[in-house]
């Protein structure tokens, strides 16, 4: 409690002193300033879009909770009050909740900028010697304590208010329809949380459990071999494969347990337990729902989640060469020194030029797989070999794209920071040089990762399927 009580109170006082600097200080951006907080902007933005869009209410889902002998008038009924109210539902409700969590954000890396500005620090790093601590994550967290509740009430008062009937299914195969039903916000609220998709978020079943114990069985004695042989001088692990692979199987929540659980004893049983530090934990938990949201569009919007996944990609790549090149042209030396690893003791400045460099081979490989999928895919010739041409570049161009924004998200975006904040916990100073000694090693890894990674998911897409096939989209209705 009385840690808590500290946090908070560390908290508030950093937001007052926020604030003062905000209402003391003159607005005004430099150059450089005002295309950092630009593309911190847009890149929310874009995340921002996929968040929103991934908290569509239940009744988007219910088509997945059908029977199979459902007759072909219910399922008619349940995809024309889709199709009816879609286009209504994102582009009005959904379009003022991203304005607004983007504005929101905005805002506040504007008022970190002052922040930023007074301290004489850079934007992202945190003052050790006062204990500061003013980080990104402090206001990506507030938003989302409180503007996505606000947020998703506001639009399930909508949804509810758009719909002429509702139709669910229970526990016991029935199709419940309600039509023109005068129910209150809480009545209704209350209704879809008694649905059982929305039980099944948060609730295993017998098979999810059993699959779930497999899943984390295998993961530890991959995690096992990696670490205690050869496999570990090659600096490759499996661990975001293994992350995929529960997004995949168990989707946002229990994916995210499960990811939680295996990252946990892994550093358990490597002996390395007391390194355990939030800023690692909530990685395993990012990959799953990214992976879940890539998933599930994917599922309903083919195509347009290709192209949706390309510009997020493109968003990503820009935001990380804006921060990279901000970190490094603060020093203003022409030369940064680093650890020895890989051999290296001095990296010039052009550094610089070789990420941009590889940022652009990343993107542009993502999009030119992209347009040879989009372009096979509309040919209508009945060849097998034009079949099996669009399905490997299907499974290609998803997991291309998928790997690549977990990587450039969760490593070169996220990657330095978290060390940083790692290594001055652990050793109680931050590392000489901290971003450039952070990044460069993440860099010179990424590329050979994202192909190992890339070709590997690509092999798993096939069982992968199968298993959705016969066993995923089994309907599951005994739950506890």
């Amino acid at each position: 409690m009385a840690f808590f009580t500290k946090s908070l109170k560390n908290t508030s006082n950093r937001w007052s002193y926020s604030w003062n600097i905000f209402k003391n200080k003159r607005i005004y951006f430099s150059l450089k300033e005002g295309l950092v907080f630009n593309l911190f902007s847009f890149l929310v933005l874009l995340v921002g879009i996929a968040l929103v869009i991934t908290t569509l209410p239940g009744f988007f889902h219910l088509t997945g909770n059908i029977p199979a002998n459902a007759s072909e008038e219910q399922i008619a009924a349940l995809k024309a009050l889709w199709e009816k109210n879609m286009f209504t539902y994102i582009w009005s409700v959904r379009g003022i909740a991203i304005f607004l969590f983007a504005l929101s954000f905005g805002l506040n890396l504007f008022n970190l900028n002052q922040i930023n500005k007074k301290v004489k620090k850079s934007l992202i790093w945190f003052d050790v010697k006062n204990n500061e601590r003013y980080g990104l994550f402090v206001f990506v967290s507030f938003l989302l304590s409180f503007f996505a509740p606000l947020q998703y009430f506001w639009n399930l008062y909508h949804f509810q208010k758009k719909m002429h009937f509702r139709s669910f299914y229970d526990f016991e195969n029935n199709l419940i329809s309600l039509e023109d039903q005068k129910l209150s916000l809480f009545e209704k609220f209350s209704f879809y949380l008694k649905s059982p998709y929305f039980k099944s978020l948060f609730r295993f079943s017998v098979f999810d459990i059993s699959i779930a114990a497999v899943l984390l069985g295998t993961f530890l004695i991959v995690s096992f071999i990696t670490s205690f042989s050869a496999l570990k001088l090659t600096g490759i692990n499996l661990e975001y494969i293994f992350y995929i692979t529960f997004a995949f199987v168990l989707r946002w929540f229990k994916g995210s347990i499960l990811a939680l659980l295996a990252d946990f004893l892994n550093l358990l049983i490597k002996g390395a337990i007391g390194t355990y530090h939030w800023v690692y934990a909530i990685v395993p938990v990012f990959v799953v729902l990214i992976s879940s949201a890539f998933f599930y569009f994917l599922e309903k919007w083919k195509k347009t989640t290709i192209v949706v996944g390309n510009v997020i990609l493109l968003g990503a790549l820009i935001a990380v060469i804006a921060v990279f090149s901000y970190q490094v042209g603060i020093k203003q030396v022409n030369e940064i020194r680093i650890s020895t690893l890989f051999g290296i003791r001095n990296v010039s400045i052009t550094i610089i030029i070789v990420f941009i460099v590889l940022s652009g081979i990343v993107f542009l490989t993502s999009l030119g797989i992209s347009i040879y999928y989009l372009y096979i895919s509309v040919k209508k010739d009945e060849d097998f070999k034009l079949d099996r041409k669009k399905d490997f570049a299907f499974r290609l161009i998803i997991s291309f794209i998928i790997v690549t924004i977990i990587v450039v998200v969760a490593r070169w975006l996220w990657g330095p920071y978290a060390y940083i904040r790692w290594f001055s916990w652990i050793n109680g100073k931050p590392p000489r040089n901290p971003y450039e000694l952070a990044i460069i090693p993440i860099l010179l890894r990424s590329v050979f990762i994202i192909p190992f990674y890339t070709f590997l998911v690509v092999a798993l897409m096939a069982p992968f399927f199968v298993l959705k096939k016969k066993y995923l989209d089994a309907k599951m209705h005994h739950l506890y």
